[in-house]
């Protein structure tokens, strides 16, 4: 059974330069198009080798980012989840458990508190629909934060000892969180557009291959040693 590894683009890769340099060594190797041939075989291959180190770098910078704005919602001593308490706290300190004012943040806060974050760092294979829905997730837990920083700055007289939950420093990190936000969906389009620029290329090998194999099976016989060296390369 073939390994994960074993399907994977560097895996591929590294057996279709295997293919290369095959043909090359292939006495009278003339295939019927020219995007067979050795050097513009190569030229492709060069374009896929530029394309997996760019979809390796993007991919690093995507993941950087959704790491830093996960810090910020859940690790970061100011961070989202670390000040839910203390905000609750102060409201319920200065305006009663029972109050108006302590209900709209008590339920604000359980809305933030009930959302499912999802850390998803991206892999080689990992689906769109998986990092969409991780998206959706922190798209959801900003507003809600927002929505409480609105509501803490429309109470009468609310302004804590704390400055980490005054109203203005609290603004001041919801716009810290929107440039995260924001690094996230750009480095996420990036990331995008790379995969579907190498998953092109990678269509456009897999169909030169086959063209490859069948030349050389014609021109060499089924059972030549050029057709047996290259048909169990799967690429």
């Amino acid at each position: 059974m073939s390994s994960q590894t074993e399907k994977s683009f560097g895996a591929r890769l590294l057996r279709a330069n295997n293919l290369l340099g095959y043909i090359g060594n292939f006495a009278g190797y003339t295939p019927p198009r020219a995007e067979e041939e050795v050097s513009k075989f190569g030229t492709l291959l060069q374009s896929i080798t530029a394309a997996n180190a760019t979809e390796t770098s993007l991919r690093q910078n995507y993941n950087t980012a959704v790491t830093h704005r996960h810090d910020a919602f859940r690790v970061n001593v100011i961070s989202v989840f670390k000040l839910l308490a203390p905000i609750r706290a102060a409201v319920e300190a200065q305006y009663g458990k029972e109050s108006l004012e302590f209900e709209q943040i008590d339920n604000i806060v359980k809305h933030i508190r009930s959302s499912k974050l999802i850390h998803k760092e991206a892999t080689e294979t990992t689906p769109e629909i998986t990092i969409s829905k991780s998206e959706q997730s922190y798209g959801s837990s900003t507003q809600y934060f927002n929505n409480l920083i609105n509501t803490l700055a429309q109470l009468p007289n609310y302004n804590p000892s704390n400055s980490n939950i005054q109203v203005a420093n609290l603004q001041a990190f919801a716009t810290q969180l929107d440039g995260l936000n924001m690094q996230v969906a750009m480095t996420y389009q990036a990331l995008r557009n790379s995969k579907a620029t190498r998953n092109e290329l990678y269509k456009d090998l897999s169909k030169r291959v086959l063209r490859i194999k069948a030349y050389v099976k014609s021109n060499y016989g089924v059972k030549s040693q050029e057709y047996t060296l290259i048909k169990g390369l799967a690429i």
